[in-house]
């Protein structure tokens, strides 16, 4: 999504955002908020790691905004899901 569009450009905007999906699979609801837990700490200790290649570094967001989506059960499955969201702001 491109945003911030300006009066001199309103055609391209100066912010670039990606939005990156993790849907999250469980047996139960215990389990679920476990791995939530550890996917979104997993990607935190990413973000702030100073041990990257250059290749990891530009696939690093300047900022991102996080939002997860409520818990659902799918009896056919049977598992419980969530989906996790980050809105990641891409401008170099």
């Amino acid at each position: 999504v491109n945003t911030g569009y300006t009066k001199d450009n309103s055609y391209e905007g100066c912010t670039d955002e990606v939005k990156i999906s993790i849907e999250v699979v469980a047996n139960d609801r215990e389990q679920l908020g476990e791995l939530t837990t550890t996917i979104r700490q997993t990607v935190i200790d990413f973000f702030e790691s100073d041990d990257h290649t250059q290749a990891e570094l530009e696939l690093i967001p300047n900022s991102y905004t996080f939002a997860a989506s409520q818990i659902s059960y799918d009896a056919d499955k049977p598992c419980y899901f969530q989906t996790l969201t980050y809105n990641c702001d891409t401008n170099p």
